[in-house]
């Protein structure tokens, strides 16, 4: 089975670590993962990919065409011919833009052969009886528990300095860092963005961290709280995507308001109590890891 992922990319052929790793898992369980990376931005930039995209199908002669994203599905869709087209949705397509969620609504139901989404509220909004809930799965040979002390000394952080994390850009609106600065700011603490961070550094990150605090306003299925809860970090998190299920009653999750009074308090009772969570416990129940994840990929891939 030869399977072609489809994704964006820029100019530097780089792709999402999430999708990396995901091909990475599949290529574990036995599953052939070329990555085509779609490179530009908007209808006009995907489009400019069709010769390239068409050269590549053909050339090898791919069992499955697996897009991320739903401008890679469309693209993917429009030169698949009778190879079968999976379409995973990522989050963004579905929240930004109702315009966008009836095109890829359309899309899944009449056109893709399989649509996956990663959460239940995804799956609601879509309308699309048949797309399957798989959210990303998190590789534990990469995100892990470590000392605390150990970690920042690696980073040379301060070991006596209160950290608290937030997980993405900051300038990235649907993110609502200005809540998370406001709520630190009202503690005088400093907040630490993990952004531009090598992908390696990651876990090191997340370890060094009191915190890690998330206040978007919408996400599909956050892999920086996952990646969080593997390394048994105390999290706040706006209640978004699935996260509520995730966290459950899972000791050091928390799930917070809008507003700042709200997540300072729940700051302030973790920072009082240093406590590590039991998230990779919860991770496991779940079977959030990545092999577990693959084999339910995997199942799709063999089915029909």
């Amino acid at each position: 089975m030869k399977v072609l992922f489809v994704c964006s990319g820029n100019k530097n052929n780089f792709i999402s670590p999430i999708i990396q790793a995901q091909a990475n898992s599949l290529i574990k369980v036995g599953i052939k993962v070329d990555i085509f990376p779609v490179t530009g931005k908007g209808i006009l930039g995907y489009l400019g990919n069709m010769w390239k995209l068409n050269a590549a199908i053909r050339r090898d002669k791919y069992t499955i065409i697996h897009a991320h994203y739903g401008m890679s599905g469309i693209l993917a869709f429009l030169l698949k011919k009778n190879t079968r087209l999976i379409v995973s949705l990522m989050g963004s397509e579905v929240y930004h833009s109702r315009l966008w969620l009836k095109v890829f609504r359309f899309f899944s139901i009449y056109c893709w052969d399989e649509t996956i989404v990663k959460t239940r509220a995804m799956y609601k909004l879509l309308k699309c009886k048949d797309a399957y809930i798989i959210p990303n799965g998190v590789n534990l040979d990469v995100f892990y528990p470590m000392c605390k002390e150990k970690a920042r000394g690696i980073l040379n952080f301060e070991l006596e300095k209160p950290m608290i994390l937030f997980p993405s850009n900051a300038l990235r609106k649907e993110k609502n860092s200005s809540l998370a600065q406001s709520a630190c700011k009202s503690l005088d603490l400093n907040l630490i963005w993990l952004d531009n961070v090598p992908h390696e550094k990651v876990n090191l990150y997340y370890n060094a961290a009191d915190i890690i605090l998330m206040t978007s306003f919408f996400e599909g299925s956050p892999n920086a709280i996952k990646e969080a809860m593997a390394a048994n970090r105390p999290i706040i998190s706006t209640k978004v995507g699935d996260i509520e299920e995730y966290f459950n009653d899972t000791i050091g999750c928390f799930i917070c308001d809008f507003n700042e009074f709200d997540i300072s308090l729940k700051i302030s009772h973790i920072l009082k109590n240093l406590q590590n969570s039991e998230g990779l416990k919860r991770l496991l129940e779940l079977k959030f890891d990545d092999m577990s994840i693959a084999e339910k990929i995997k199942h799709i891939y063999a089915s029909q």
